[in-house]
């Protein structure tokens, strides 16, 4: 078992120890502590560090994503193959996202 090379980490405020943790494959996001972070980062490399994180906590960093069975090659594969399968859907419509500017005042209908 080891960390997914798609874990994404952001300090919410600094010196708070709160982090965004984001799956970038799966989509799943969550609020950690430093520590787990700490031990995330290193288990990309050494995945013995994941033994600093509890049982309970283990088991549902890995149903979220951000632990993973599958080799590094076999992560890559899986997150081919969702990318294009989202490819696959979004381009069979059209999609259309409007942003308003800082100009726009919202009184249109």
């Amino acid at each position: 078992m080891r960390s997914s090379k798609y874990n994404i980490y952001t300090e919410l405020n600094k010196g708070d120890d709160r982090w965004l943790l984001v799956q970038g494959g799966r989509g799943s996001f969550d609020i950690v502590n430093g520590k787990t972070v700490d031990a995330l980062k290193k288990g990309e490399d050494d995945p013995e560090s994941l033994n600093e994180i509890s049982r309970e906590n283990i088991k549902v960093l890995k149903d979220r994503g951000y632990v993973t069975e599958l080799s590094e090659d076999e992560e890559f594969q899986f997150i081919r193959k969702l990318s294009q399968a989202i490819n696959c859907v979004n381009s069979q419509g059209i999609s259309i996202t409007m942003l308003p500017t800082y100009n726009c005042n919202f009184r249109c209908e």
